[in-house]
């Protein structure tokens, strides 16, 4: 029987398709090293198309301020708000909303008595509500648990200090629920409760100096993290740490494939003419007059790390951080004030380039209203709440949907993409052994 002459060719051919996914990979995936780019957002030149579809407003008779907002399913939108309250002082406001920013309910929840609240979080079933209440000895950290009817289960109180607050809070799969803590002393708390509130464990978060709270982020596979003045930290669900980065940080948000998103303030002292809180552009630069935007690895790698910069015909302008949250799709949404100008929200893709075709300026919104945070549902759609920044006796909650152009063009996700090609190499080459290796017929007149 003759030998096909074919075969080692063929076999050559099949092993350059199995490491052609490899090969892409190599070429394709994100550098470990840091890389710094500018992202400058030109005001003179608007971009895009950017627009309010829905608006909703709720509150009381008296001065209401928006803290939070949380977004568990569509249809199912959670703003919360303090306001100043006859008999309590403060009270704490909640609002559930639908996905067009009807209001479905609001309600003052005064069972904790006076009370101030500063952030949200929800899921199918609860809202968890987290702030401070007065004590003897000053304030303590206050938890609250509220159902889908706004119907409080249960009230916890923490007392790591004489004063102190509780400043975020995230909710894992099993009902466990995080709570960052700012004392009066140095050091940060981390806290983990049941599903019934009782304590399961707590952790200093230490550091050789001063650092305030910040901010908490829980990702899929249960890890906690924490956002303090000067340290983002990985935590394990038994509080163990498993990795900890010294920074300068203000915002934080996990993504589903286990990155991290981080984002920085200006670390500038402002400088004044008259009532100018803007440099010229060189200055501005040297002084980091701009935000930081940084993706981590899972391991704790920083992978890119970008600049925020806005500018006018003339200046750079002062920006502040506001909010940072990563949408279902893996759009990187950045919330940024800046001074005597409208909010801006920069849209990125995973890899933290800019989608040009998605206008970020707000121009609608008023010069009185402030943005606190905003949440990201897919599709282009982000949600914002928030309230007037005055003190008004009529400021009420609100909550705004915004909508902008979905991005046509994304990132090609190299993993994806490896797995699609590898399945279809294997496919190639099970087709061509059976092909090429079958048993052949004999040949009698051979």
């Amino acid at each position: 029987m003759k030998r096909n002459g074919c075969q080692p060719l063929l076999t050559v051919f099949l092993c350059a398709l199995l490491m052609l996914p490899f090969y892409i990979q190599s070429g394709g995936a994100v550098s470990s090293s840091t890389v710094v780019d500018d992202i400058v957002l030109d005001l003179a030149n608007p971009r895009g198309d950017f627009n309010i579809t829905n608006s909703g407003e709720w509150g009381t008779d008296y001065s209401d301020q928006g803290k939070g907002i949380a977004v568990p399913h569509l249809n199912q939108i959670f703003t919360i708000g303090t306001s100043y309250l006859p008999g309590v002082t403060y009270g704490i406001l909640l609002a559930k909303w639908n996905a067009t920013a009807g209001l479905i309910w609001g309600k003052t929840i005064n069972e904790a008595g006076s009370s101030l609240v500063h952030a949200v979080t929800a899921d199918s079933h609860f809202v968890y509500l987290i702030g401070s209440t007065p004590s003897s000895s000053g304030s303590d950290s206050l938890v609250l648990k509220v159902n889908q009817s706004g119907t409080v289960s249960w009230i916890q109180t923490l007392d790591y200090g004489e004063y102190e607050t509780a400043r975020d809070v995230v909710v894992s799969e099993d009902g466990s629920v995080y709570v960052l803590i700012a004392p009066t002393g140095p050091l940060p708390v981390l806290v983990k409760l049941s599903s019934n509130g009782s304590l399961i464990w707590d952790r200093i978060i230490n550091s050789p100096e001063f650092h305030s709270s910040r901010q908490l982020g829980i990702s899929p596979d249960g890890s906690v993290y924490t956002l303090t003045s000067q340290y983002l930290t990985k935590w394990d669900e038994d509080g163990n740490v498993i990795w900890n980065i010294e920074g300068s940080f203000h915002s934080i948000s996990p993504s589903s494939d286990g990155s991290i998103y981080s984002m920085t303030r200006p670390d500038i002292v402002i400088l004044a003419t008259g009532n100018s809180h803007s440099i010229l552009k060189d200055s501005a630069i040297s002084m980091n007059f701009y935000c930081n935007i940084s993706k981590w690895s899972r391991d704790g790698d920083e992978l890119i790390t970008r600049r925020l910069i806005v500018q006018n015909d003339t200046e750079i302008l002062y920006v502040t951080a506001v909010d940072l949250v990563v949408s279902p799709e893996g759009d990187v949404y950045s919330l940024l004030s800046v001074y005597e100008q409208p909010y801006i929200i920069m849209k990125l893709n995973a890899n933290l380039d800019s989608i040009p075709e998605w206008s970020p300026v707000l121009n609608e919104i008023e010069t009185t209203y402030r943005i606190n945070s905003i949440a990201a549902v897919g599709d282009g759609v982000i949600y914002a709440e928030g309230s007037f920044s005055l003190p008004e006796a009529d400021a009420n909650l609100t909550l705004t949907r915004f909508r902008g152009q979905v991005s046509t063009t994304h990132d090609i996700n190299y993993q994806n993409l490896n797995a699609i090609i590898l399945t279809g190499v294997v496919g190639i080459v099970v087709v061509a052994l059976v092909v090429t290796l079958r048993p052949k017929p004999w040949n009698v007149f051979q």
